[in-house]
């Protein structure tokens, strides 16, 4: 028992001590322990160079470095395991380069790889990170800390944790890494690559990095990035992947970029990004490139200028000059609440009815029950206008119509409920269009105009109709009648 290695200081401003080539393993200790003095005039240990070592610490609360009270250390070239504890705590103006970090993920207490703490000035590169949880935690006041060109794999899985874990701090910045988290087959977790937590991390930039949260069968939900709280985050030329290596057996949501603030003032910038989510299942309602999974609308803005997504459940806007762009519906078809399955029969168990009727145009469909007291789930499964894979649940509410809440371009399947005797489910169209354009307000549709077969042009309609600003869809006015083209006029980000 014991650490491996102490290293204290006296009254010298500087230690200049270099470890170097060492295997040092312990049992109920840290593998390295830099801290203070206690003589009088005693200063914090600086200027410390850790190199080519092999340290594995065990032991609750044992760290492979700890080095909570100094200055100045390197770290080149370690390869770093603690089982129940952290990895590397640090101090301010530390370097830690070309080493290799790794806790397991059976550790009865996993935790982070490396902690920062209210330090400044910590930098981290050409890192590899395996973790049974979390790779890397800033929290405090912690300010001017860089990851850069790293691998990070990790679970990030709990309330408040990532791979990437910004529990407070300001100044951050992560450039040019990889970033997986990664579920379980047999422990419940919700993998997330980067987490933003509510103590509200400031001026937070990630640059060329990929962010990747792979679910398992046991994955309760999965976000490559998902914030709670903080401000001028920008995230530039990233990938944000999210979705499942194996289907799990409940409700799997997922979201590439999740936005759950309890607070407002946030503000996102995403620029030049890739977004893609995927559900574990095809009947999951709740999957988003960006999105805020509950589906309430959130207190913050995200503003997003030369991103590739096409599913999204909260208001978006740009931080760069607005571009208007024309969507033109042609000689559409007014509801019709037969239009993709008409009266279809109900049997003792669901069936996945496929070969259904498709509809016209980028729209909303609806469900309608043929007898009073129906109160199932009907589920549509298809593509939306981008030709991505989304689907949308509709709880029946006796023989009334009842509307979806996503815009189809086209429908693969529809899962059709168990029923009584009799019971019989209509699958149809409403008068609700999606746009191709997201947009953070109603007043970004600025022109709606409509041509029926007998006009030669477009004539300027005096309202835009109804406006879903969360998801951008549009109800005509009244008026527009079944066979008229439509031209809307969308101000909104590239």
């Amino acid at each position: 028992s014991g650490n491996g290695l102490t290293i204290t200081s006296g009254t010298e401003a500087a230690r200049h001590n270099t470890i170097g080539n060492l295997t040092i393993r312990t049992t109920d200790g840290h593998g390295i322990e830099i801290r203070k003095g206690t003589g009088p005039g005693d200063q914090t240990p600086a200027e410390i160079v850790i190199e080519d070592c092999t340290i594995e610490a065990d032991g609750v609360g044992r760290h492979g470095i700890s080095g909570q009270t100094s200055k100045g250390v390197s770290v080149y070239r370690a390869d770093i395991s603690a089982s129940q504890s952290f990895g590397i705590t640090t101090d301010s103006d530390w370097l830690i380069s070309n080493s290799a970090f790794n806790s397991p993920a059976e550790s009865p207490t996993p935790v982070d790889n490396v902690a920062i703490a209210s330090q400044v000035r910590v930098r981290i590169e050409y890192c590899l990170f395996n973790s049974g949880n979390v790779c890397v935690s800033i929290s405090g006041s912690a300010s001017d800390i860089t990851i850069t060109d790293s691998t990070l794999h990790g679970v990030g899985s709990g309330p408040f944790s990532g791979v990437i874990a910004l529990l407070g701090g300001s100044d951050i910045t992560i450039r040019h890494s990889t970033i997986t988290a990664r579920g379980s087959n047999t422990v419940a977790q919700a993998p997330i690559g980067v987490f933003q937590d509510l103590a509200g991390p400031q001026n937070v930039e990630l640059v060329g990095c990929t962010i990747e949260a792979i679910g398992g069968a046991a994955s309760t939900s999965v976000s490559a990035y998902r914030i709670d709280a903080g401000s001028g985050t920008r995230i530039i030329d990233c990938i944000l992947r999210a979705g499942y290596a194996e289907a799990p057996p409940v409700n799997a949501p997922a979201s590439a970029f999740a936005l759950r603030p309890t607070v407002g003032g946030l503000v996102v910038s995403l620029h030049g990004c890739t977004l893609d989510a995927n559900g574990g299942h095809e009947r999951e309602t709740l999957v988003y490139d960006i999105g805020e999974p509950s589906q309430a609308t959130p207190a913050g803005v995200v503003q997003v200028s030369e991103c590739s997504f096409s599913r999204w459940n909260i208001p978006i806007s740009t931080n760069e000059p607005v571009e208007d762009s024309v969507q033109r519906i042609i000689a559409l078809t007014l509801a019709d609440p037969k239009a993709i399955l008409d009266n279809e029969a109900l049997g003792p168990q669901p069936v996945r009815k496929t070969g259904t009727g498709q509809p016209d145009t980028f729209r909303v469909l609806s469900a309608t029950g043929s007898a009073a007291g129906m109160s199932q789930d009907v589920f549509i499964i298809g593509h939306d206008f981008a030709g991505r894979p989304i689907t949308d649940k509709i709880t029946l509410a006796g023989n009334a119509t009842v509307s979806g809440t996503k815009a189809f371009q086209s429908v693969d399947a529809v899962i059709l409920p168990a029923g009584n005797p009799g019971e019989a489910v209509s699958i149809g169209y409403t008068n609700q269009f999606g746009l191709f354009t997201p947009i953070d307000d109603v007043a970004d549709v600025i022109e709606l105009s409509s041509r029926t077969n007998n006009e030669a042009v477009y004539q300027i309609l005096p309202t835009v109709g109804i406006i879903d600003m969360m998801r951008s869809l549009l109800s005509p006015p009244p008026g527009v009648m079944s066979g008229s083209s439509l031209r809307i006029v969308v101000r909104g980000p590239r």
